[in-house]
């Protein structure tokens, strides 16, 4: 598409037709980035459809399809049992036992015959998910944007009985550190959520990084591919975390604390195809020098920190690097002068 012509979405008297126009721009720009990756991953791939006439070409997008597919069902499988014990093992943790309001019970003491009350707590978590989603105080909680106020007795009443849209925005309390954040400030805290980072690590890198280390027990051998490989490795990743992968994380935790059987595109009128659209836009559109653009290499640093404390590409050696060459040169400098 042709340049922007310095066209402003922040400014105020953007005009409709204009904000249109840079998210059409914006979409032919996040498909093109993604058939490039597609080609990074299939070397020849544009040479090799070039070639197909139509039925063929047809056929082969049928395959490539059903594999995404097949391997996006076995990531959501993954995800959703996992983030059930995560949140069953957390849930008398202060950052979630704040979503709980399950009503305490009066009970009689056989013994003495006297009555107390005792309190209670939300259902655990099945790995079927059929007692997940809004009606469980701490999954609707996690569901539902920053924006809504889940402590209130009436807002969780709306919400429930469909009188309250999810689908105002994308900032659902699951995706923030400490599942919670300020709506006047939406960034802060965003994607930076341990469920995210535990789910990451179970999809890209192997799902026994996600159990934590015991000195007692030996290390717990990784599980990986049919030839040996993570798939982090398969997709040549090199230690990067990227935007587009933390969205497809996103996706996957959000959907997982709902009821929904199987992978589907929308629940609760929430579009995941669009959530994940929104993300990589959030990871790819700000432009290089704002401070939007600053903001968020400095959340992909965080990331590839905690994905990859010891490669080569994260933060954390890097900055080690950095100040053993500085040390050096200071050195060096210093003994050239003496």
């Amino acid at each position: 598409m042709p340049d922007d012509h310095g066209i402003n979405e922040l400014a105020e008297d953007i005009t409709d037709e204009q904000l249109e126009w840079l998210a059409e721009k914006r979409s032919n720009e996040r498909n093109f980035q993604a058939y490039h990756e597609i080609e990074r991953l299939i070397p020849g791939f544009s040479a090799r459809i070039a070639g197909m006439d139509a039925d063929t070409r047809a056929d082969f997008f049928t395959l490539f399809q059903k594999g995404a597919n097949d391997a996006r069902s076995d990531d959501f499988g993954r995800v959703s049992g996992l983030l059930g014990t995560w949140i069953n093992e957390d849930r008398h943790k202060p950052e979630l036992k704040v979503f709980d309001r399950t009503p305490s019970m009066m009970v009689t003491d056989e013994r003495t015959g006297e009555q107390r009350l005792m309190e209670q707590s939300a259902p655990l978590l099945g790995k079927t998910r059929a007692t997940r989603g809004l009606p469980h105080d701490i999954a609707g909680a996690l569901l539902t944007s920053i924006s809504l106020d889940w402590n209130d007795f009436g807002t969780r009443t709306k919400i429930r009985n469909g009188q309250e849209d999810l689908n105002i925005d994308y900032y659902a309390r699951v995706f923030y550190d400490g599942f919670n954040g300020d709506p006047q400030n939406l960034e802060t805290g965003f994607c930076r959520s341990r469920y995210l980072l535990n789910a990451y690590r179970a999809v890209f890198t192997a799902p026994s990084s996600v159990v934590k280390d015991d000195e007692n027990t030996p290390p717990v051998k990784k599980t990986k591919g049919p030839n040996g490989k993570c798939v982090a490795v398969k997709l040549g990743m090199d230690g990067k975390v990227t935007g587009r992968s933390i969205a497809y994380v996103c996706a996957h935790v959000w959907l997982s604390l709902t009821p929904a059987t199987a992978w589907t595109d929308e629940y609760y009128q929430v579009s995941l195809p669009q959530m994940y659209d929104f993300l990589v836009d959030y990871f790819e559109a700000p432009e290089a020098g704002t401070q939007a653009r600053a903001r968020v290499d400095a959340l992909l640093a965080w990331w590839n920190q905690q994905i990859y404390p010891t490669h080569s590409a994260s933060a954390a050696t890097n900055k080690t690097a950095s100040a053993s060459r500085a040390a050096l040169r200071r050195q060096r400098a210093a003994l050239e002068h003496s």
